[in-house]
């Protein structure tokens, strides 16, 4: 009887634990996943919270006595690496200079689209409105940019296709 009530629970959605992560970077906390949504609160870089909950690229943390939802690109499961076991630190010295390590870079943004696909693409009404979904005030959308020191780029629009 008890196993079947421990096994009910476990499946109950929400019944998961909260795991301990941290920011890589200054965090704005939303009251949903969505960009545009009312910021409830800011994350330190560094600081540390639990993660809560997961829907698509947002993760929900639980920073002090403050709930949002950010961009799982900057939240890290786990304690920072700075704060590594002492038995961690002593295995890095032993295999020092016999451990091949290769740097991750990761990116965010549209991946390139090629001539075909552009020739062969379509009006779609629901991506669209997914996408307006996103915007951001302008304001907000220019602070971000001053804080990631972001420059304007001047891009030119295609010539249309002659036919």
């Amino acid at each position: 009887m008890l196993r079947a009530l421990l096994l009910a629970v476990a499946l109950l959605p929400g019944a998961a634990l909260a795991e301990p992560g941290y920011a890589t970077r200054e965090l704005e906390l939303r009251a949903e996943p969505v960009a545009g949504a009312p910021v409830t609160g800011k994350v330190e870089k560094g600081a540390r919270f639990e993660i809560t909950g997961q829907q698509k690229a947002w993760s929900q943390v639980v920073f002090g006595a403050t709930t949002g939802w950010t961009l799982s690109f900057y939240v890290m499961k786990g304690a920072p690496a700075g704060e590594a076991s002492l038995g961690q630190r002593l295995s890095e010295v032993v295999s020092l200079g016999s451990e091949r390590r290769s740097e991750t870079t990761a990116t965010l943004g549209v991946r390139g689209l090629d001539e075909e696909q552009l020739k062969s693409a379509q009006f779609n009404e629901p991506e669209l409105k997914r996408l307006e979904a996103l915007r951001v005030p302008k304001a907000e959308g220019e602070s971000f940019a001053r804080r990631a020191q972001l420059a304007p780029q001047k891009v030119d629009y295609l010539a249309p296709l002659s036919q």
